[in-house]
């Protein structure tokens, strides 16, 4: 008999992790924040995590709304300040975006440092006097 991955970690945690190690996970989960951590890393942690969410529980289908919804507010408000106007409902979906938004702004980041950035520090000389 083959047995989903998915599966076998369900049963698992279900047997080895007691109720009240999974409520404090719980609790981490629904207070998780990106913060420093790279789109890669807050997602897995969240894929993680979301394993010991009561809400989590059943088949993925009725709690993907929920589970995208979670994701968001978790997200730092540049990222999520993009992605949530697009209403995004499959978790997959929502990663994805994310993940664009992010690189697009390391990569307008790059750009700014290699030309000197947007400060007016600096172009005064370039400024003709006006007297």
């Amino acid at each position: 008999m083959d047995i989903s991955w998915e599966l076998f970690q369900t049963a698992f945690y279900k047997k080895y992790f007691s109720e009240s190690v999974r409520g404090a996970i719980e609790l981490k989960f629904m207070q998780m924040k990106q913060g420093s951590m790279s789109m890669a890393g807050y997602t897995s942690k969240f894929v993680e995590f979301c394993r010991f969410s009561r809400v989590c529980r059943g088949s993925p289908e009725s709690y993907e709304g929920w589970k995208c919804v979670r994701y968001q507010r978790g997200l730092r408000k540049a990222i999520m300040n993009v992605v949530v106007p697009f209403e995004i409902r499959r978790f997959s979906e929502l990663v994805n975006q994310a993940r664009i938004v992010e690189d697009y702004a390391k990569k307008t980041a790059l750009v700014r440092d290699d030309h000197g950035g947007t400060s007016s520090k600096g172009r005064e000389k370039y400024v003709p006097s006006r007297g």
